[in-house]
C-alpha cells in the first residue's frame, strides 16, 4: 500500500506532489503501474480534486507519470534524463552559491539527521534503506542522473523522518536549486565515495545513533566544501 497521509498543510497541491513523487522514486508505485483515479486520490489525501489535478500535472511535466487516453494515469518507465525539472537547465550556479548552500545544508541537515535517528520508525528506516539500495545500483552502473534522483529522495526521506515541519518545508523550498547542486556535485566526485557516506548515514539513522548520524553528514558536507573550493569561480549551468 502506498505511503499516503492526509494533507494538512497550506500548499496542498505541493504536499500531494511530494508524497506521490516520493512513492514513485522509492518504488512504492512501480514503472507502468496505474495510479489510483482522481476520486480515490482525493479520498486518500483528503483534499480537493483541483489539488490532485495540479499535483498530477506537475508530475507529468517532470516526466514521472503519463496519461494514456481511455486508460488512466501511469508511472512512466524510469528515464533519469526526463526527471530533472526543466527549470534546472536555466539555473546558473556559481562556486559561491554552492558553498553558501553547503554551509546552509550542514547547519540544517545535521539537526535533521539527529532528529531522524531519534524519531524515525522502523518502516521509515526501511524506506531510507530501499532508497540507498537504488543509489547503489545507479552508482555501480555509473548512472549519475539516476544516482542524483535517488540522492534527492534520500535527503527528503531524512527530512521526513526528522518529523520537523520546518526542516521538511525548507528542503522543499530550495528543491530546484538543491537538485541542480547535487547534479553538479555528482558529476564531479566519485559516486562510490558518495555511496559510502550514504551507507554509513543509513546505518546510523536506522540504529538510532543521532550524534554519529550528524557527524557523518558534517564530514560529507565538509568534503564537498573542499571539492567545490577548487572549482573555477564562474557560473555553471544547472545541468
Amino acid at each position: 500500500m502506498a505511503a499516503i497521509k492526509p494533507i494538512n498543510k497550506i500548499k496542498v497541491s505541493d504536499e500531494v506532489l511530494n508524497q506521490l513523487k516520493q512513492n514513485i522514486l522509492t518504488g512504492t508505485f512501480k514503472p507502468n503501474e496505474k495510479l489510483p483515479p482522481e476520486g480515490q486520490l482525493c479520498e486518500l489525501f483528503q483534499v480537493s480534486r483541483i489539488s490532485i489535478r495540479t499535483a498530477l500535472h506537475k508530475l507529468e511535466a517532470i516526466g514521472l507519470i503519463e496519461t494514456r487516453n481511455g486508460e488512466g494515469t501511469f508511472v512512466r518507465g524510469f528515464d533519469p534524463g526526463s526527471l530533472m525539472l526543466p527549470l534546472l537547465r536555466h539555473i546558473q550556479i556559481t562556486r559561491q552559491d554552492i558553498l553558501d548552500l553547503l554551509a546552509y545544508r550542514e547547519a540544517v541537515e545535521m539537526l535533521g539527521c539527529r532528529l531522524a535517528a531519534e524519531n524515525g520508525s522502523q518502516t521509515e528506516a526501511e524506506t531510507l534503506e530501499n532508497i540507498y539500495h537504488q543509489m547503489e545500483k545507479a552508482a555501480c552502473a555509473g548512472d549519475t542522473d539516476a544516482f542524483t534522483q535517488f540522492d534527492i529522495a534520500f535527503h527528503h526521506q531524512i527530512a521526513n523522518m526528522s518529523a520537523n515541519s520546518f526542516i521538511i518545508r525548507t528542503l522543499q523550498i530550495i528543491d530546484d536549486f538543491f537538485q541542480a547542486h547535487l547534479q553538479r556535485m555528482n558529476q564531479s566526485i566519485s559516486l562510490i565515495y558518495s555511496l559510502d557516506s550514504h551507507r554509513a548515514l543509513t546505518d546510523a539513522v536506522k540504529h538510532h545513533r543521532p550524534e554519529e548520524a550528524a557527524g557523518i553528514l558534517s564530514d560529507s558536507i565538509q568534503a564537498s566544501i573542499r571539492t567545490v573550493s577548487q572549482w573555477p569561480d564562474q557560473p555553471e549551468a544547472g545541468l
